[in-house]
């Protein structure tokens, strides 16, 4: 089985959604999972170029477990995705945001 992981924000994250989707009904052979990170790196600067006394912890606050993720929490999920245990998981998106979406 191939794997296709993909992860993106706004207007790029639509239209890979849907190719996703596309994917996934065309090859039994095709793993295609929307991975989202819920991390967006240019918000966070934006924010701290707006207000440099802003701290990480600050930021962290606008998550429901109230912290960001770790590089090794994100790679992990990946890692499962492309694993054989989820091999019937194809053509959806997997927020992996701390419950950001969720609200």
């Amino acid at each position: 089985m191939v794997g296709v992981v993909v992860t993106g924000h706004g207007g790029f994250a639509a239209g890979m959604a849907a190719n996703v989707k596309m994917l996934a009904g065309s090859d039994a052979e095709l793993k295609a999972v929307d991975f989202a990170d819920g991390m967006d790196v240019e918000v966070f600067e934006k924010q701290l170029a707006e207000d440099p006394s802003l701290s990480l912890g600050d930021m962290a606050s606008v998550y429901p477990l109230g912290r960001i993720a770790t590089a090794d929490e994100v790679g992990k999920v990946v890692t499962f995705l492309l694993s054989d245990d989820a091999s019937f998981i194809t053509g959806t998106a997997l927020p992996v945001d701390g419950g950001l979406t969720s609200c």
